[in-house]
């Protein structure tokens, strides 16, 4: 896939989330693209239920555990057929044919932060807001191992590498944990103000964290990656004028979208340290952007629930949407 830019405006498709009042706890806004590219499931900040959408159209084709506890992350099994949430202290597990709870995955005490699937969907990871992580045989429903940190430190994201030998995880004590899956055995840390958001690139040999820092009295907030057999930085991507809540490669591995509180959504070329587009839109902070399976699209999702859908291969470098369609979506009866 190409990183140039036509000179033309992109275009966009929003919608708003359709949820119950918001709870108490305020929690992440996510965004997840189904494998094979059909469903975008969603879910706002602070607020109970997933909504799946037609992820062509924004068309509302169903809501999901709207009136449990407010969603922490989701992810979608390798199938395309079902989906996991993490709400309160569970992970559960929905058959996206039948829309109904297949399995629960009790968890420690603490709210879910952080979910993830591997590639085939045979492991499934949950971190919680008390530091604890546990990996679990996904077809079997069976705790394989339990990470704890002691101390009050949450588990901000997770993630496997492509070939499932390797995952990472990322506390809010700065640090980014690169464990062996079989062994259970640290083969890598990197340090320094990291925060919020890590994403393996596509063949797992590269690794980009969001990262927060102060320099000469002012904050900075940048996108790092780093080459994880030698442990080298190989990419520091500042930009952002808020903390980064999202990061994600393209399926080819090519490009890294990048969002955050400033209510930005930015486009990089990461081996070369180039921006390629900002996309302006939102009117509030952005929790998740993702590419499309088929890398044409790119959705991003805000805290106020709305989401956005970008042609990105038609924008000029500074993106200022000036078309749009408006999808009201009612609750399911």
């Amino acid at each position: 896939m190409t990183t140039s830019i036509s000179l033309a405006v992109a275009a966009f498709i929003t919608a708003f989330i359709a949820f119950p009042t918001a709870a108490k706890e305020p929690s992440p806004s996510r965004l997840r693209y189904a494998p094979d590219g059909s469903i975008l499931a969603a879910s706002a900040r602070g607020r109970p239920g997933i909504i799946l959408y037609d992820a062509k159209t924004l068309e509302r084709l169903t809501g999901l555990d709207e009136k449990g506890s407010p969603i922490g992350d989701i992810d979608f099994g390798a199938d395309a057929r079902t989906l996991a949430t993490g709400a309160g202290d569970r992970v559960r597990v929905w058959d996206l044919d039948t829309f109904q709870e297949i399995a629960v995955f009790p968890e420690e005490p603490g709210t879910i932060t952080s979910i993830a699937y591997s590639h085939t969907g045979s492991l499934l990871a949950a971190g919680n807001f008390r530091g604890t992580l546990q990996v679990w045989n996904a077809r079997q429903s069976q705790l394989l191992w339990t990470y704890n940190k002691r101390g009050p430190f949450s588990v901000e994201a997770v993630a496997f590498s492509p070939d499932e030998r390797r995952i990472a995880f990322l506390l809010d004590d700065t640090y980014l944990r690169v464990w062996d899956v079989a062994t259970q055995e640290q083969k890598a840390l990197f340090r320094g103000d990291l925060a919020a958001t890590l994403a393996f690139s596509p063949d797992g040999r590269v690794l980009a964290a969001g990262s927060q820092r102060t320099l000469a009295g002012k904050p900075e907030y940048a996108a790092r990656l780093w080459d994880i057999a030698s442990g080298a930085q190989i990419g520091y991507l500042p930009g952002h004028t808020d903390r980064i809540e999202s990061i994600n490669f393209s399926a080819d591995g090519s490009l890294l979208v990048t969002a955050g509180r400033d209510s930005t959504v930015r486009l990089w070329a990461w081996d070369s340290g180039q921006p390629v587009a900002v996309f302006r839109g939102h009117q509030a902070p952005v929790g998740t952007a993702a590419f499309s399976p088929d890398d044409l699209t790119i959705a991003s999702v805000d805290w106020q629930g709305q989401i956005l859908l970008w042609d990105w291969n038609q924008a000029s470098t500074a993106v200022e949407p000036t078309s749009w369609g408006t999808i009201k979506n009612t609750p399911d009866r």
